[in-house]
């Protein structure tokens, strides 16, 4: 008798362990659908605002009109998020945040070239720094929404990642050796930030240095960098990623959302082979981002090196050396 009870209780952990890992596998089916969807979307709102349709967009107007694609990403979003309207659903909370942020960034696409200064890239002076900044910074509207509805859905604990973060917080890929994010931001700049600068530099000759006017745009190339930084990791760590995670685990929406970033700067490209590696290089970084903001529970470490990263490349192909 006690054999058999065993045995059936056995069976039925197993049958519960089962259950449990379809329900995992199909949340992280249902995430990384509404992220495709919202990517595919944002792709259209680029191309929407733009006369040249980007490499993505350009494959979906052989299928339906961009405004058809659009309506239907947007409606996919929504259908999500009413599905599961208070229910507390992580699922409902992604599907949320990426309709506002699909939503925002198309209002911020038509927006920007009627309010924003004109000028910008290539700089040739300090002021066109400030179209930069100003277009830029029209990007913070969607995230205002976004917190928002971080708010509406009743996760706004989760918006504790907006501060600097504790970057003595350790690491954790050692066993034994404790590496600090602090200490790992030092072998950043060496190993990582630098090659890449005197790397984005060597593919322009080293113009922009040899450039009599480069150290006066020093000081603005620092606040473009810092204010991109900032912009696009509190949109997809600070924002983005906790929904990501509470759908799919932290391990695999590390990924996802490394994954998602690496899709969008490939999709805005219009020359898609030429671009994969560097899209394929910019999701492995968004992994050390995404993992830094869990680690520190907070933006400051990501911002700080995302705004390195930009500055090299800033520096070498945004700055006219005519």
């Amino acid at each position: 008798m006690n054999d058999s009870t065993e045995t059936v209780g056995d069976n039925n952990r197993g049958a519960g362990a089962g259950d449990a890992d379809r329900a995992t596998i199909l949340r992280i089916l249902l995430a990384a659908g509404l992220l495709t969807t919202a990517w595919l979307g944002v792709n259209v709102a680029w191309s929407l605002s733009d006369d040249t349709p980007t490499f993505v967009s350009a494959q979906l107007m052989r299928v339906a009109p961009l405004w058809l694609w659009l309506a239907g990403t947007i409606g996919i979003l929504a259908t999500a998020t009413a599905a599961s309207w208070g229910r507390r659903h992580a699922e409902q909370w992604l599907g949320l945040l990426l309709m506002l942020y699909l939503v925002g960034g198309l209002v911020v696409e038509f927006a920007v070239p009627v309010l924003a200064p004109a000028g910008g890239v290539p700089m040739e002076s300090a002021a066109d720094s400030i179209s930069f900044l100003c277009q830029r910074s029209f990007l913070l509207l969607p995230a205002l929404a976004m917190m928002g509805g971080t708010w509406l859905v009743g996760r706004s604990a989760s918006l504790h990642c907006l501060a600097l973060g504790d970057w003595s917080a350790s690491v954790g890929l050692t066993r034994g050796i404790d590496v600090t994010w602090r200490s790992l931001f030092v072998a950043w700049l060496v190993g990582f930030a630098l090659p890449v600068f005197l790397l984005m530099q060597a593919t322009v000759e080293f113009a922009p240095l040899s450039h009599e006017g480069f150290l006066a745009l020093l000081i603005p190339l620092v606040g473009m960098s810092l204010l991109n930084g900032f912009v696009e990791e509190l949109l997809f760590r600070g924002l983005l990623m906790p929904p990501i995670v509470a759908c799919s685990g932290r391990t695999t929406g590390l990924w996802l959302q490394a994954l998602f970033f690496g899709l969008h700067h490939w999709g805005a490209s219009h020359a898609a082979i030429e671009n994969l590696p560097a899209a394929v290089v910019v999701s492995l970084v968004a992994v050390v981002w995404g993992k830094s903001v869990l680690d520190t529970r907070g933006l400051g470490w990501a911002v700080v090196t995302h705004a390195t990263v930009d500055f090299a490349l800033f520096s070498s192909h945004f700055v006219s050396t005519t």
